[in-house]
């Protein structure tokens, strides 16, 4: 196999060296079956990111590195990696070792199996619970509200085949999860179980509020799930409001309520409010659909097929 390692960094500088190491050992023991090319994403460092990544480059024929004109967060260098890379499969890992490269030959192996994306499932990390618990409730929260087949246990690696690569890269989306397209791509999916380890040297660059923005683009870009929260409010604000209409006529009726305008003021409140809701998501449907057309994701994705024998066929 033809395959691309795709890491993105960020003022990485203390990892670089460890990960050269791992990778170098990797090349000549696990992975020497296969062509590989690593490909160093650099985020726009600004430590001595740049320079070590030349200096490794120098000497390393099989490592490559792009650096990006400004911070753009590690899915948009995934998915600058990803434009560059000539593998046959591409599988993204951090510079930070968390996640060893030793578990690529599993991928492979899984990826063989006819899966289009291979992702890693935690089965055991050892962060501190400060990132720990908002990683849960981030897998949580896009499991449930997001894409059933997003993995509970979350997983930073995974493995994608060339058909999946050049359908993500047509999407050319901004403001994406790259995690979370490819995956509302395919749902041929498999999975490595593996042991996300200790940082070996620096500081994680995700934190609460990045892994919000992340959950927000998720669910603006890859599902309505808001549009259909109006519409379900909307619609039960305004079932409760034909039923308090009732109750206030039939008080009113009853001589209960003695304040004069008291009754259609409150019944008209009710009414329409519910009415405005229900309007509302209708609109944001039509807008929803109109988002999706524009951002020419593929309809589809041819996976093989037969030979065209017209063509293929000499006179």
């Amino acid at each position: 196999m033809k395959l691309s390692l795709i890491i993105p960094a960020f003022n990485e500088e203390a990892c670089l060296p460890q990960l050269i190491e791992r990778l170098d050992q990797c090349l000549v023991s696990s992975l020497a079956g296969h062509e590989v090319e690593v490909i160093v994403v650099d985020d726009h460092s600004r430590d001595a990111t740049p320079a070590l990544l030349a200096d490794y480059a120098a000497t390393r024929p099989w490592l490559r590195y792009i650096r990006l004109l400004r911070n753009s967060g590690s899915h948009v260098a995934i998915f600058a990696g990803l434009s560059v890379c000539r593998g046959d499969a591409a599988y993204i890992m951090g510079a930070d070792l968390q996640d060893p490269p030793e578990v690529i030959p599993q991928f492979i192996a899984e990826l063989s199996r006819g899966h289009k994306i291979v992702l890693g499932e935690r089965e055991k990390r050892d962060d501190p619970w400060q990132k720990t618990l908002p990683s849960l409730a981030f897998n949580y929260f896009m499991s449930r509200f997001v894409l059933d087949n997003f993995p509970v246990r979350g997983g930073d690696v995974f493995m994608l085949d060339r058909d999946i690569i050049d359908a993500v890269l047509q999407c050319n989306e901004k403001n994406v999860n790259i995690f979370v397209l490819m995956l509302s791509l395919c749902s041929d999916v498999g999975t490595v179980s593996y042991h996300r380890r200790e940082r070996v040297a620096g500081q994680s660059k995700w934190n609460l509020r990045k892994l919000a923005k992340l959950a927000f683009d998720s669910v603006i870009t890859v599902g309505y799930l808001p549009l259909k929260a109006i519409l379900y409010l909307g619609l039960g604000t305004f079932c409760l409001s034909v039923l308090i209409l009732i109750y206030l006529v039939a008080i009113h009726l009853f001589g209960f309520v003695t304040v004069p305008g008291w009754t259609s003021v409150l019944a008209l409140i009710s009414l329409f409010g519910g009415l405005n809701m229900v309007a509302i998501a209708i609109v944001g449907e039509y807008l929803w659909r109109n988002f999706d057309q524009t951002r020419q994701r593929p309809i589809f994705i041819i996976e093989r097929q037969s030979p065209d024998r017209a063509t293929d066929s000499k006179p």
